[in-house]
């Protein structure tokens, strides 16, 4: 199945259950298919590259110097599908 959609990411479920008929000799019904896809999560997260902390650490009795960013920046969005 897996090798199948490697080949052609967009097909339907229906399309997808007929190669795979016409491949392994094994007819497979839609509802086994849909329970076989049914378990996808997808996570997206977002960071800007010139994020930074409130506060800083340095040894005591000296204070914290460095330079803010004034820029916006550059925003990285990362997207993910997990399954089970």
């Amino acid at each position: 199945m897996q090798a199948l959609l490697r080949e052609e990411v967009e097909l339907t479920l229906e399309e997808l259950g007929g190669r795979y008929a016409n491949t392994y000799g094994v007819t497979i019904s839609i509802d086994a298919l849909l329970n076989t896809f049914q378990c996808l999560y997808l996570e997206e997260t977002g960071a800007r590259l010139n994020m930074i902390l409130p506060y800083g650490r340095a040894p005591r009795g000296e204070r914290v110097i460095d330079e803010r960013p004034v820029s916006p920046g550059e925003t990285v969005s990362t997207v993910a599908v997990l399954t089970e």
